[in-house]
């Protein structure tokens, strides 16, 4: 059994409020699916940006990796179950 995802994740999606954030336009979600699809995509725009804008995707590790670890709640066996499969998904 999956689950939903967004399945357009950019940041023209979100809105972030303070300390919340607003998710929009669900016409592609999809139901059934990996969870750590859109973790991927988020990924892969974060290392996306850095490789652009400060000319090293590299440096987005640790901002991915912190994403990743509060994602997963702290929980290290979750935390390595994503960070597995997480590859896949950032190629997309």
């Amino acid at each position: 059994m999956g689950s939903a995802i967004h399945n357009d994740v950019h940041l023209g999606n979100y809105i972030f409020n303070h300390d919340k954030v607003y998710v929009l336009d669900f016409e592609s979600s999809w139901d059934d699916a990996n969870p750590v699809h859109d973790l991927g995509i988020v990924a892969a725009e974060l290392k996306h940006y850095f490789a652009r804008k400060k000319k090293d995707g590299l440096k987005a590790e640790h901002y991915i990796g912190h994403f990743l670890w509060h994602y997963s709640k702290g929980d290290e066996s979750y935390f390595h179950e994503v960070t597995r499969v997480l590859p896949v998904f950032m190629s997309l």
